[in-house]
């Protein structure tokens, strides 16, 4: 304050208190006056707004001040009291600020002082901060959640808004499925293993300090079932008695599948196995009707019913490998009597001109030396002969005498002959039958007189098949005993004829056509045979020609037998008999020539053969079916026509050694063939 010469006593007071003074007055002619005053100032009042603080949400930016109002500047301003997390308060700005991340009511307490001297005015103001929770959001909306499937991995992720991050969530109410959970991030994830309607409240949580926001929502989540479905969409048929196998599929659920017929009944023999295997061997034939069900590994189910259509066992007569094998056996006995017929027949061609040593077929012959008179009109190479010289204009080594046969009685001689042959033949139904075969007879014979000889040998046979293409196979070996005896009515003319008598035994293995597995079986017969033949030889010096007419005849017959080695496709072949006749002519042609160490003779053979007669039916049935039925197979038979051709070579040494080889080839209209080879090596004494 300041007084003024006029007496204004004036300004404004900074400082508060009690004053005295005196005010002396002077006036124009200089005369004075004193006056004492006492000045009361006092302190001034002090004021603060806003007096409450506005409410503030958590997570929000806050800005508020404070205005003093009263008092002399500057202030001095203290602040008492505890702050929110996250907000300040300057005391120069006399501002709060910040972004506030815990709720609740703070109180504080603000002091201001301001700039007067003396005594000086103080305010005390206090004041409640009120922060808030905020108010969140969450997605996806209360309600029903997108739809999940047992056994399929699920996931939906919840998100809440409008707090302080991070954010908790947590399962409130319900129960989740099976499977299912709910992560702290709000991811609720995985393969539910249960279905049905799932009511559930999810609650996030905010980060907010002190008493934090949080939303709790109300959802349902629907489960559905699997739908699971079986294959294949129908079985394949079964055969009675055949070893079956078909596997289930399923799909849809969670696997693995474990699977079982819940309604009706397999067939006899079949049984499943859990993991779909349907397998065994039927017992029974009919039409089978069941339902299949398959359950996952999560308990779901789904089923199917199925119908099994199992025939009875085929037809045996039908099968290529029956077929093949009752082919073969007929066949084989066939080839065992041709191929004793054909080794004791070169053995009588030899001794139609008194070549006694040289009948050995496609193997080693020995020819014995006999005891006998010598004759003077003998052949060269006769056995008893001795060396003639040749009459004039003949050439050397030629024989001598006519091409007749009568000749003095000379004793006894044995030989030793074989054959091997190989060939395939098609049979009914796709039979296809390829075969080796090989063959050795011996024997002795004795001339009973000029024009007669009379001779007994053995045989032995085998005899390999392969039939089909599946691993069927047989194979034979017979024994025989045969007689023979050549007679020489003219001097060109003979006949020739022999009986014999073999046993056959045969093993079989057959390849089961609707199975993996095999057959065996084991068979016998025996079987007669016989062969008559004329011709006459024909020609003169170098060349001879022998035309000749045969008729070959077997009579046999083959046991009944049964396989063994599966309990319902095995079967029963009854007896049967194996007969047959052959009409035969044929042209035999030889050429002797001379070389140094001996005679060379090439050979021709061309021969007609006529099948008379054929072989039986075969009965068969399955083994186990005593009473039958019966099936009747008609064999296939040899082309009733068939051509054979020889080519030969014969080497005579002068030493007494000879050797002969031929090839043959038999030939019919269907696909069958025939080939041998013969090898002859013999020693005159």
């Amino acid at each position: 304050l300041s007084l003024a010469n006029d007496g204004t006593l004036s300004g404004t007071p900074t400082e508060a208190g009690s004053f005295n003074f005196a005010v002396t007055a002077t006036d124009a002619h200089g005369q004075t006056g004193m006056q004492s005053h006492a000045l009361e100032i006092a302190t001034p009042a002090l004021d603060v707004t806003p007096g409450v603080l506005e409410a503030v949400v958590a997570g929000a930016q806050f800005r508020q001040a404070l205005t003093i109002h009263g008092g002399i500047a500057p202030y001095t301003v203290t602040l008492a009291g505890t702050l929110p997390q996250g907000v300040q308060f300057d005391r120069d700005s006399r501002s709060f600020s910040g972004r506030p991340t815990e709720s609740g009511t703070f109180s504080l307490t603000l002091t201001v002082n301001d700039s007067t001297t003396g005594n000086r005015a103080t305010l005390t103001r206090s004041f409640e901060l009120v922060v808030q929770a905020p108010a969140l959001a969450m997605t996806p909306a209360a309600g029903d959640l997108p739809t999940a499937a047992a056994g399929v991995a699920y996931a939906q992720a919840f998100a809440a808004e409008g707090g302080i991050a991070p954010y908790g969530y947590a399962l409130a109410s319900g129960t989740l499925p099976a499977g299912l959970a709910l992560a702290a991030d709000g991811t609720l994830s995985g393969t539910p293993t249960e279905a049905g309607r799932f009511e559930f409240g999810i609650t996030a949580t905010d980060a907010t300090a002190g008493t934090a926001a949080s939303i709790t929502q109300s959802y349902a989540l629907d489960v559905d079932a699997p739908t699971i479905t079986i294959g294949p969409d129908a079985l394949p048929s079964a055969t009675y008695g055949v070893d079956y196998t078909a596997v289930f599929q399923a799909e849809g659920g969670s696997a693995p599948y474990t699977f079982e017929v819940t309604g009706g009944a397999l067939p006899a023999g079949l049984q499943l196995a859990t993991d779909g295997t349907l397998s065994g061997t039927l017992q029974a034939a009919g039409e089978f009707s069941f339902e299949l069900t398959a359950t996952d590994a999560l308990g779901f189910a789904g089923a199917r019913d199925y119908m099994l259509e199992a025939t009875d066992r085929p037809d045996p007569t039908q099968d290529a490998e029956v077929r093949g094998l009752v082919d073969a056996q007929l066949q084989s006995a066939r080839r065992f009597a041709r191929t004793q017929v054909g080794n004791f027949q070169q053995r009588l061609e030899r001794l139609h001109s008194g070549r006694r040593g040289t009948g050995v077929d496609s193997s080693v012959s020995v020819a014995m030396q006999r005891s006998c008179m010598p004759s003077p009109l003998a052949a060269r190479n006769d056995d008893c002969a001795q060396p003639i010289p040749a009459p004039a204009g003949m050439a050397p080594g030629a024989d001598e005498t006519p091409l007749g046969h009568q000749q003095a009685p000379r004793g006894f001689g044995a030989w030793i002959g074989g054959s091997i042959r190989s060939g395939s033949f098609d049979g009914q139904g796709g039979s296809s039958v390829g075969f080796e075969s090989d063959g050795l007879s011996v024997g002795v014979d004795v001339d009973l007189g000029p024009a007669f000889t009379l001779g007994a040998g053995l045989g032995y046979g085998r005899d390999d098949n392969d039939v089909g293409n599946a691993g069927s196979r047989m194979e034979g070996v017979a024994k025989a005993l045969v007689g023979y005896g050549s007679f020489h009515p003219g001097e060109r003319w003979f006949i020739d004829g022999l009986v014999g008598y073999q046993t056959l035994d045969f093993d079989m293995r057959r390849q089961l056509s609707a199975d993996t597995g095999t057959v065996r079986g084991q068979r016998d017969g025996d079987q007669w045979f016989g062969s008559l033949s004329i011709g006459a030889d024909l020609g003169e010096g170098s060349w001879r020609f022998t035309p000749y007419a045969r008729f070959d005849v077997t009579r046999g017959s083959l046991d009944a037998f049964t396989e063994t080695g599966h309990p319902v496709l095995a079967l029963r072949y009854e007896a049967m008999d194996v007969d047959g006749s052959t009409g035969n002519l044929g042209l035999r042609v030889d050429w002797r020539h001379r070389i140094t160490p001996g005679w060379l003779t090439p050979q021709f053979r061309i021969e007609y053969q006529r099948e008379l007669e054929g072989n039986g039916n075969a009965l068969v049935r399955y083994a186990d079916l005593a009473s039958g039925p019966f099936y009747t197979l008609s064999p296939s038979g040899l082309d009733r026509s068939r051509f054979m051709l020889g080519l030969g070579l014969g080497f005579d040494g002068d030493g007494g050694w000879s050797t002969r080889v031929e090839y043959r080839a038999e030939t019919g209209s269907d696909d069958q063939d025939d080939h041998g080879v013969m090898l002859n090596l013999q020693k005159d004494y």
